[in-house]
């Protein structure tokens, strides 16, 4: 039997949700003693020194924790974790990565005595822009992962584990992006060297533009040793409409699974979107789509690399909440709607979802 691999883990702004967590049966979990993780570019302005990005930590057992990074300087300190509490960190926000493809060495690593979780919130304050993250842990990590991608305004984040780490991107992309006075588009090759800490981003503007819709949706990464993986929205502002930061570190594709099942999305959007991401060529889906009692069934095909969007269900907000397994970060509203999706194919799906305006 093949993976599971759920996207979980939703944040509203103002009626916009980002699926961006990891539930697995097989891979290592979320919680660990080591991570790695960066705060990627945040809006098209430079960072600023402002204390606003947030690492959360929290364990079922006292912990000592060491974080080392980067906000102009190399900085390393330490922080006490009490059982069963969540401990907050704010870093300034020259934490940030430049709103530019590059590489700068601002990953950020927590080191701690015994297993805990760690959550980023990466914000904006000036511009009313941010999202959150779980942070997989260093044991989670891989050497392979596919790019799920959103269509507009987007990012590619790689952190390195290790010194002398080479980084190979296979593009997919429906627009060019500039990395060292070379243009890139779908079908070449990006291949970078990377050490400990370095943080590579690729993104596909360097300004801001509001009507520009791109997707690195499908795109292939492969690395000599294991590394941290992101991806998201610079700036999400599609059809002029809510506009907000949006990130999610991508599971690798050894969490993959055949069987997802999308809880309910709270949101008063008009509808969900749900976006299906192919590991392996002739993967055959049967989609089942449960709104008040209406029962829709669609079958549908993915290739390796190839993504699906499906708009899940049309929607009534309605008083109360509904999850499976999820933390939730938002307004409690709701959509009557449950969908699940079957791959027939082993390690054959990932998926995330998002509610849009139209």
């Amino acid at each position: 039997m093949a993976l599971l691999h759920v996207a979980s883990l939703l944040l509203c702004y103002d009626g916009l949700q980002y699926a961006n967590a990891v539930e697995d049966t097989h891979i290592a979990g979320t919680s660990g003693k080591e991570f790695f993780f960066a705060f990627f570019a945040n809006y098209y302005v430079d960072p600023h020194s402002y204390l606003e990005n947030d690492i959360y930590v929290s364990s079922t057992s006292d912990s000592l924790c060491t974080i080392d990074y980067d906000d102009g300087i190399r900085n390393l300190i330490s922080i006490n974790i009490t059982a069963y509490s969540v401990t907050r960190k704010r870093l300034r926000g020259t934490t940030h990565l430049h709103a530019k493809s590059g590489i700068e060495n601002k990953g950020i690593r927590i080191l701690c005595t015994n297993p805990v979780s760690i959550y980023g919130f990466n914000r904006r304050g000036d511009y009313a822009s941010s999202d959150a993250f779980t942070a997989l842990p260093l044991v989670a990590l891989s050497k392979e992962y596919i790019i799920p991608g959103v269509y507009n305004n987007p990012y590619i984040g790689v952190v390195a584990t290790q010194n002398n780490t080479l980084v190979k991107i296979d593009l997919i992309s429906s627009c060019s992006i500039l990395f060292n006075g070379s243009l890139y588009k779908t079908g070449n090759i990006l291949a970078v060297s990377l050490n400990i800490n370095d943080a590579l981003q690729i993104i596909h503007k360097e300004s801001y533009e509001t009507s520009l819709d791109c997707d690195f949706g499908g795109t292939y990464i492969q690395s000599t040793a294991p590394v941290a993986v992101f991806s998201g929205s610079v700036f999400y502002y599609p059809n002029f409409a809510l506009y907000t930061y949006l990130v999610l570190q991508v599971p690798p594709i050894s969490a993959y699974s055949t069987t997802v099942i999308v809880p309910r999305v709270p949101s008063p959007a008009n509808h969900t979107v749900v976006r299906l991401v192919g590991s392996q060529n002739d993967t055959s889906m049967s989609i089942t789509s449960v709104s008040h009692t209406d029962v829709k069934v669609i079958q549908h095909s993915l290739n390796w690399r190839e993504f699906k969007d499906i708009d899940i269900c049309l929607s009534r907000v309605i008083n109360r909440s509904w999850s499976y397994k999820i933390r939730t970060f938002i307004r409690m509203v709701d959509f009557q709607c449950l969908f699940r999706v079957k791959g027939r194919t082993k390690r054959s799906l990932s998926l995330k979802a998002w509610t849009v305006l139209k």
